[in-house]
């Protein structure tokens, strides 16, 4: 009996050594596989649509402030809010586009709805823009109309264009910039510069420092008479300041009268720019006549060809300058008088003879015709 419950004893005692545990039905790996799905989802229902809306703000808002043409402005977005900068063009632009910019909107299932929620901006202050005066001059010449110089905008280019055209009868020459910012610039001033150049034979027409000038040859005294009265009446914010009006018959009978008496040459020493003692009483004469002459006086020298081109054109302005010198000591004033050398290059005789190239060697005194040099 005692063996019975010994044998018992045992075999329940191997029994329960046997036994297993049973596995857990969730573990570590159900675990990540719930998280990554979680994670997922929220990718799906934040990332994705966040980066979509992001773009379809950003779009919106581009395409306004391009239509507005505010093209100073940098658009940057985060989400639904943008941020708008740069530096106003003037004062209240910056305040203008942030309004702009808060009403725009986007289509969606739900209608037409405001796309962007916040809006911020970094604006710089104006940049202050330094006034470009109008500097212009319109040139009236045989061989046409030539402009140049900087008008106030494509207005007053077109006014002058076409005016130039209309007077010359060709296109006209040379080329006006735009951008000036003074009322001389603008189209009524422009206007009124081609409207004396009409008036002109030749001549030009100029604005500086805000005001016209005005250096014009006319036919006659009533022509003279016409153009003074336009000038006098300017135009609204520009005043004609200076005139200067040479009237054709009184410069060409100056003209005449000079190259009459410098039909006996003024004589030089040898090479040299010292006038000679006879040709003093010459000169005395001719300052006369040059000081009842009109406008300015220019005064040139010429040589012949013997010596080297650059040594003349110095030999000759000495030359033109010792007169000069000598017309002012007889009371000519001088700043009506320049003078200029002009060398070898405007023979009137042939070089290869001894009387040719005396004659070549002169002074030659004339009136200076406005829009000519």
């Amino acid at each position: 009996m005692s063996e019975s419950r010994s044998t018992e004893s045992v075999s329940e005692h191997v029994h329960l050594v046997q036994r297993r545990s049973v596995p857990a039905p969730f573990g570590l790996w159900g675990w990540l596989a719930t998280a990554a799905l979680v994670a997922l989802c929220a990718f799906s229902l934040f990332f994705v649509p966040r980066a979509w809306i992001q773009h379809r703000v950003h779009s919106d808002v581009t395409r306004a402030v391009d239509v507005a043409g505010m093209d100073w402005i940098h658009v940057t977005t985060s989400g639904q809010s943008v941020l708008l900068e740069g530096t106003e063009p003037e004062a209240g632009a910056g305040a203008a586009a942030i309004q702009m910019v808060r009403g725009v909107t986007s289509d969606t299932w739900l209608g037409a709805l405001v796309s962007p929620m916040w809006v911020n901006a970094k604006f710089s202050d104006p940049v202050a823009v330094k006034p470009v005066p109008a500097s212009w001059a319109f040139t009236r010449s045989a061989s046409g109309v030539e402009l140049s110089g900087r008008v106030g905008g494509p207005e007053a280019r077109h006014v002058v264009q076409k005016a130039a055209e209309s007077l010359a009868g060709r296109a006209p020459t040379g080329k006006l910039d735009l951008g000036a910012t003074d009322p001389a610039g603008s189209a009524p001033a422009a206007q009124l510069g081609m409207d004396l150049l009409k008036l002109c034979l030749s001549g030009r027409v100029a604005a500086s420092d805000g005001a016209l000038s005005v250096h014009c040859e006319v036919a006659d005294a009533a022509a003279e008479t016409a153009l003074r009265a336009s000038a006098k009446s300017g135009s609204a914010g520009v005043e004609v300041t200076d005139v200067e009006i040479l009237v054709r018959a009184d410069a060409d009978s100056c003209d005449a009268g000079l190259a009459a008496l410098l039909k006996k040459p003024i004589r030089f020493e040898s090479g040299k720019a010292e006038i000679v003692p006879a040709s003093i009483p010459h000169l005395a004469e001719i300052a006369k006549v040059a000081a009842s002459c009109p406008g300015r006086l220019k005064i040139e020298g010429h040589t012949d060809n013997r010596g080297g081109a650059k040594p003349n054109r110095r030999l000759s302005l000495s030359r033109a300058n010792a007169v000069r010198s000598a017309l002012i000591n007889h009371g000519a004033a001088g700043a009506r008088l320049t003078a200029t050398g002009l060398g070898e290059a405007d023979p009137i005789a042939d070089n290869g003879t001894a009387a040719g190239r005396a004659a070549n060697r002169r002074i030659e005194i004339e009136v200076v015709r406005p829009g000519h040099p």
